[in-house]
């Protein structure tokens, strides 16, 4: 009997790690999976990346959109408990035997929310991972004790999981799905074809600026964001921007960097990458922000990665990451050192510690965990160390 499986995509953030997911798990006979997309995938300035979804041949199962009046503290908790409420509809509605979830959003964890009363077995992605600057930590952890089964990206990660109580016969060492997707089939859009694409200089070199809010300390992101923005409209590289994620004080910061992309012509705006994201990666000569990506993915490209700020502070980091404060001096510093041969030599050969060749066994640890009995994975033991 096939097993009726739930996968919840929360936006853009995450349907990268998605897909090399549901590639594999498509493939197994005993697995029948339906999508529900969020909030995010269904609004504009995000990038409307439900057409994404469907772009790569799947179908979307579910929507529960949302309003985005503001991104004040209340409306984040108005949402959850929305998504609370939703999502409880659709599991009551559609009997699901599994639901997978991906990372250390509030959609996330709602869903996780959601499905415990109905003991409904969770499948959860990149646990035990670390980013103190944000909230989305204790999303993560908080997902981690509401799941059952946990493919994390390291063994590092995976003693932090069995450090909060879990089992170690639920824990499985698998490695970042997106950079298993990298390493495995780099394939990547022309040159010429992403420079056209995103309107960049051909005879010029490009950064990608990803940042996101440092939700423990939101108030300060307005200047955070200047500094960077003040410091990149200086030089001659031109800047590729992506918007930042709906975050508390999101809003505001996504303001400030359109009024600069207005004015500076090095600087241009994209609310996605979408399939372009890893030839951006691959044609860059820096990554700059606080993105996870910078820290997870980037260092299959050799790409040399400035993380400023705490928000991802606590993070496994590859030799190609360069830390710094959000001061103009220190990231000016930072970028000399990142573009300088020795580092671009010190880095070209950089191992990426989030990939694991165990991703491709994936289908085999579902299969194994289908024949557990459903009760003993439902009744949780905690793990005394």
């Amino acid at each position: 009997m096939k097993k009726n499986i739930l996968v919840v995509t929360v936006g853009r953030l995450d349907w990268n790690i998605w897909k090399p997911i549901l590639e594999i798990i498509k493939k197994n006979q005993l697995i029948n999976f339906k999508i529900l997309a969020t909030g995010m995938h269904f609004e504009k300035k995000y990038g409307n990346t439900y057409k994404e979804i469907i772009k790569n041949g799947y179908k979307i199962s579910y929507k529960i959109k949302q309003k985005y009046v503001s991104s004040e503290p209340y409306f984040l908790s108005y949402q959850t408990s929305n998504y609370l409420e939703k999502i409880s509809k659709i599991v009551n509605k559609h009997k699901f035997d599994y639901l997978m979830l991906v990372g250390d959003r509030f959609e996330s964890l709602a869903a996780a929310l959601a499905c415990i009363p109905s003991k409904i077995p969770i499948f959860h992605f990149h646990g035990g991972e670390l980013s103190e600057g944000s909230i989305d930590e204790t999303h993560r952890h908080l997902i981690t004790k509401s799941s059952h089964i946990h493919f994390c990206t390291t063994d590092i990660y995976k003693k932090r999981i069995i450090q909060l109580g879990e089992e170690k016969w639920r824990i499985f060492t698998t490695g970042s799905p997106a950079v298993h997707k990298i390493e495995t089939e780099k394939k990547f859009y022309n040159k010429k074809t992403f420079y056209k694409k995103f309107n960049l200089d051909l005879e010029k070199n490009f950064f990608i600026l990803n940042f996101n809010i440092e939700t423990m300390n939101y108030k300060k992101n307005s200047k955070q964001i200047r500094s960077i923005l003040q410091t990149l409209c200086k030089r001659k590289e031109n800047v590729l921007i992506t918007k930042t994620n709906f975050d508390t004080g999101s809003d505001i910061v996504n303001k400030i960097i359109l009024s600069y992309v207005k004015k500076y012509k090095n600087l241009q705006l994209s609310p996605y990458l979408g399939d372009y994201y890893f030839s951006a990666m691959k044609y860059a000569s820096l990554m700059i922000g606080n993105s996870s990506s910078g820290i997870i993915e980037a260092a299959s490209f050799g790409l040399p990665v400035i993380n400023i700020g705490d928000r991802q502070k606590g993070r496994l980091k590859s030799k190609n990451t360069i830390d710094c404060n959000f001061g103009k001096k220190n990231i000016n510093k930072s970028i000399k050192l990142a573009l300088s041969l020795k580092f671009k030599n010190k880095i070209k050969r950089v191992v990426n510690v989030y990939f694991n060749k165990n991703f491709q066994k994936l289908n085999f640890y579902l299969n194994k965990i289908f024949r557990i009995n459903s009760d003993k994975l439902i009744i949780k033991k905690f793990y005394d160390i």
